[in-house]
């Protein structure tokens, strides 16, 4: 998708606007299609059913939504039964954008997934193709957290651990999200980097993270990233997500050690805050005119039109 047609701002999230659309699936038989994902709690037992209308499988996905999910032929009560029937396309998962796929059999699938937007899936066994129309809303950076173990307790759904989006993107166009914890990490420690909903989520592969070094991490990816080295008395973690194809291209994590640590001089939101204008290259800015500016108030960071 080409962003510069897409609006792009940084805040707490970055939203955009999108237009939608719906899943389809012909098939020789007029048997159902079920789909277990976040749509319905990764339910096998209870799965959404697709019926056939003239031939064609039709879902539409709610407006705005990042939908990750698994299709099947076949009903189980487990995840074994239903992965029986399973059905995949290579790389399911991040699609931004719609498209036609070569549709395959596996026992074993992966899972679908599109960035947030407006999306219709079309599958159809006859000639064995996923279709997907629809699009992407704009860019959206959003809300991440430190989700796992932190010195062995278990915070994989406090939220307690927020990154902090910088006001200015890398040299590499990425956004670079920083976080400090008080106390550090322990050799063992595991965690995935990702929003409060679980619909956006990295890890790293292999596993194994080591203070000092830059380690690529993988949009959706199942297996847990590892702490490898001890993180004492504090630990910093440095995120670059990119903003083009973030989805397919590589973000990176940076993990070390602090002496000292910024945690308790971090501002805390307000609307009352004052905003600070920089320019698109970092530069503070005391009095903007027209143009596109990065905005931080208390702890949100924004792109912002001024007219």
């Amino acid at each position: 998708m080409n962003l510069s047609l897409r609006n792009f701002v940084i805040a707490g999230s970055l939203l955009l606007s999108g237009v939608c659309a719906q899943t389809s699936y012909a098939i020789e038989h007029d048997g159902p299609l079920y789909m277990a994902g976040n749509i319905n709690g990764w339910s096998t037992s209870n799965p959404v059913v697709i019926n056939a209308e003239e031939g064609v499988y039709t879902y539409t996905f709610e407006d705005h939504y990042a939908p990750e999910f698994k299709l099947s032929r076949t009903f189980g009560e487990d995840w074994n039964a239903f992965n029986a029937g399973g059905l995949t396309i290579d790389n399911p998962a991040g699609m931004t954008e719609a498209g036609t796929y070569e549709l395959k059999e596996n026992n074993d699938p992966g899972n679908f997934s599109m960035v947030k937007g407006c999306w219709t899936i079309t599958v159809d066994l006859v000639n064995m193709t996923f279709t997907v129309d629809g699009a992407a809303d704009a860019f959206e950076a959003p809300e991440l957290y430190y989700r796992g173990q932190v010195r062995g307790e278990d915070h994989w759904n406090t939220m307690q651990y927020k990154f902090t989006a910088q006001p200015q993107l890398s040299e590499n166009n990425e956004v670079v999200y920083e976080l400090e914890i008080e106390g550090g990490l322990n050799v063992g420690d595991e965690f995935k980097i990702a929003d409060a909903n679980w619909n956006t989520h990295f890890s790293t592969w292999p596993q194994e993270v080591v203070e000092g070094t830059t380690k690529d991490m993988h949009y959706q990816w199942n297996a847990n990233s590892k702490i490898n080295s001890e993180l004492k008395p504090h630990a910093k973690l440095t995120f670059y997500m990119p903003v083009e194809n973030y989805t397919t291209a590589n973000s990176y994590l940076k993990i070390e050690s602090l002496n000292t640590t910024g945690v308790d001089d971090i501002a805390v939101d307000t609307e009352d805050a004052a905003p600070v204008y920089y320019n698109l290259q970092g530069v503070r800015v005391e009095n903007p005119s027209n143009g596109l500016y990065i905005v931080k108030k208390g702890t949100k960071v924004a792109k912002e039109l001024v007219r």
